[in-house]
């Protein structure tokens, strides 16, 4: 059960929602780690277990996770993306490639690496890989290994979220603010808060953005709701 509070801006006006939220496809199932972020491939058998505590993946059969089969040591691992034959892993140590059909076998389970010089961040978008260095934005082309230089920035590059041809950008010189970056017109714009953000949990998903407990339609230019975080967009 969960409680959903809004507030007006004045705090004179306030309104509580109790709801469920029922997953009748979801499996509940228990591992060695906790608090991770599992990229389960349920075609193959196997799940890819990653987490900031850990430098490396922890490769699961999907049948028994109480236990992982083997670990891959491939530096701490922040994101992931699947592709048909392949399973794809951003990191600090830059981007790991594992064979879906032989990740369970940790002799052939890697197939490819990829380190870039200068760069401290990756995100997934589509078809593309962008990542983040130097105070600039750059595009992966992994079958040819060019690293295509997009535009500056100006600032470090902390964390990034990925959706529907926006990339939302929080930075480490700036904690107050979150920036959109458009893939397609290359344009820069900026959300501001009134309280720091950098350690708030962030989800960018369908034109919504979720800032700690509040909720911005971002194509509209709207806040929905908003609690702990008074956002100002330009």
């Amino acid at each position: 059960v969960h409680t959903l509070l809004i507030e007006s801006g004045n705090g004179a006006v306030k309104k509580e929602y109790t709801f469920e939220i029922d997953f009748p496809f979801a499996q509940f199932t228990q591992t060695d780690y906790a608090q991770a972020t599992a990229a389960i491939d349920k075609e193959n058998g196997h799940a890819c277990i990653y987490g900031d505590s850990l430098v490396g993946v922890r490769i699961y059969d999907i049948n028994d996770m109480s236990q992982y089969l083997h670990f891959l040591p491939i530096g701490r691992v922040y994101a992931h993306k699947f592709t048909e034959t392949e399973l794809i892993l951003a990191g600090d140590d830059g981007i790991t490639v594992i064979s879906r059909a032989n990740a369970l076998d940790p002799e052939t389970a890697i197939v490819g690496n990829y380190y870039l010089d200068g760069i401290s961040l990756y995100t997934f978008a589509d078809e593309t890989v962008y990542c983040f260095g130097n105070e600039s934005i750059y595009s992966f082309d992994m079958a040819t290994d060019e690293l295509t230089h997009i535009a500056n920035l100006e600032f470090a590059c902390q964390s990034a979220y990925y959706s529907d041809g926006l990339i939302c950008l929080v930075s480490d010189q700036n904690d107050r603010t979150a920036y959109l970056f458009d893939t397609e017109s290359n344009s820069l714009s900026s959300i501001s808060f009134e309280k720091p953000i950098d350690n708030a949990p962030i989800c960018f998903q369908n034109g919504y953005l979720a800032v700690g407990n509040s909720l911005i339609n971002v194509m509209r230019q709207t806040r929905l709701i908003c609690i702990d975080y008074q956002p100002s967009m330009r």
